[in-house]
């Protein structure tokens, strides 16, 4: 039990440094990156409003209740559901150039780090041992790919979780009975 806290405490740790170090590597790109994915996370609950607006509007429409506003209203909605997506383009592909830049700046900050630490090193004898050889390759490896793959996972999670979280909060406010439900059919 007492090891779960350890993993818990050695992940929030890692996290916390892999953040401090994403931050220095290029301020502007990692706070441009946080901006992206947060309106990514929110395109689909905006695509899921507007959708139930138009069906809401069109049912109007199946029932007689037309009037000179409804199809203005239906335009309208349309047309903005057309901005959402391009919206939601243009962030993909913006969230991907500046994962991949802040991805490459993060890279060579972290070979520089490592490389500095090499550099401290006097002698060759460090670089005969076969064990600090493998150790430093594999850490050469890491720092080349390791960066890049965590800032992806970190995006994606951060992502997800604040579509989960809207999308939660939408359904508490329309249903609260239906939100606990999805909860419950989630757990498993």
């Amino acid at each position: 039990m007492f090891s779960r806290f350890t993993n818990a405490g050695k992940f929030g740790t890692t996290l916390v440094r892999m953040l401090r170090m994403i931050w220095q590597s290029h301020p502007p790109f990692f706070l441009g990156l946080i901006l992206l994915t947060i309106v990514q996370a929110l395109t689909p609950l905006a695509n899921a409003w507007i959708t139930k607006l138009l069906f809401d509007l069109l049912a109007l429409a199946l029932e007689g209740i037309a009037s000179a506003s409804l199809w203005s209203d239906l335009i309208f909605l349309l047309v903005l559901q057309g901005v959402v997506f391009i919206v939601s383009q243009v962030c993909v592909s913006s969230s991907v150039y500046l994962n991949n830049e802040l991805g490459r700046k993060l890279t060579l900050s972290t070979e520089s780090s490592v490389y500095r630490k090499i550099n401290s090193f006097s002698g060759i004898g460090y670089f005969e041992n076969p064990e600090f050889y493998d150790t430093f390759r594999l850490a050469s490896q890491s720092a080349r790919f390791g960066p890049l793959q965590s800032l992806g996972i970190l995006t994606g999670l951060f992502q997800s979780l604040i579509t989960i979280l809207t999308f939660l909060v939408l359904l508490v406010a329309f249903n609260p009975t239906l939100a606990l439900l999805v909860i419950v059919a989630a757990l498993p």
